[in-house]
């Protein structure tokens, strides 16, 4: 890890420490990286005792329902008023398809994580990572440096978010140190050919409609 990437989740430890509510968010027609991403992230504020809001703008693939979290996603955003954004894995800001009232706040505090190259992401905090082989393996990195305890639940969402983006382990962005996180996430107890296998799998989204 980067002594940059040090500096930015210590940015991030500062923002949520004057936080109470945390929107979790990431783009439209989500894939397993953009659902894996948010909901590691919100089951770790939650037990932190923030009020995290999982958010996606549309369902997403049913085949991720394992998940733990997995049905706490929202659609759409009503009343919910954040103190800061965590948006994840979008690359242009616009697909996050944020309402209005939270995308035109001025004092909202935007925290972005993404491996896509740079283009119009925003945020206080900005980490851009195309080197990495997903959102997913970045938030492994942020959970190292806060000292968390990684369950077999977060191991999961990782676990499917690196796979997923990594294309099985076959796209050039998957360095000796994707292998190593991988090999630390599988001895929290998850199976990786259940995770490989639903992860991989391309169905429809669930039908909230």
């Amino acid at each position: 890890m980067t002594d940059k990437l040090t500096e930015q989740f210590k940015e991030i430890d500062g923002v949520l420490k004057g936080a109470h509510r945390v929107l979790v968010a990431s783009h439209e027609n989500p894939d397993p990286d953009a659902v894996s991403s948010v909901l590691a992230i919100h089951n770790i504020l939650k037990s932190e005792g923030f009020e995290s809001l999982p958010y996606l703008p549309n369902p997403a693939p049913k085949s991720l329902n394992y998940l733990p979290g997995f049905f706490e996603i929202k659609y759409q955003i009503d009343n919910f008023e954040p103190d800061v954004l965590i948006a994840l894995d979008y690359g242009d800001f616009r697909r996050l398809r944020l309402p209005s009232h939270i995308s035109d706040k001025p004092q909202l505090n935007i925290i972005t994580i993404d491996h896509h190259v740079e283009s119009d992401q925003k945020g206080k905090i900005k980490i851009v990572e195309p080197a990495f082989s997903s959102t997913s393996e970045i938030v492994y990195h942020w959970l190292k440096h806060k000292n968390v305890k990684i369950s077999k639940d977060i191991a999961s969402c990782l676990l499917s978010g690196i796979i997923s983006d990594s294309g099985g382990f076959r796209h050039v962005s998957t360095s000796s140190e994707t292998l190593n996180i991988v090999s630390e996430l599988l001895s929290k107890g998850v199976s990786l050919s259940r995770i490989t296998r639903q992860t991989l799998t391309m169905d429809s989204p669930l039908n909230f409609s």
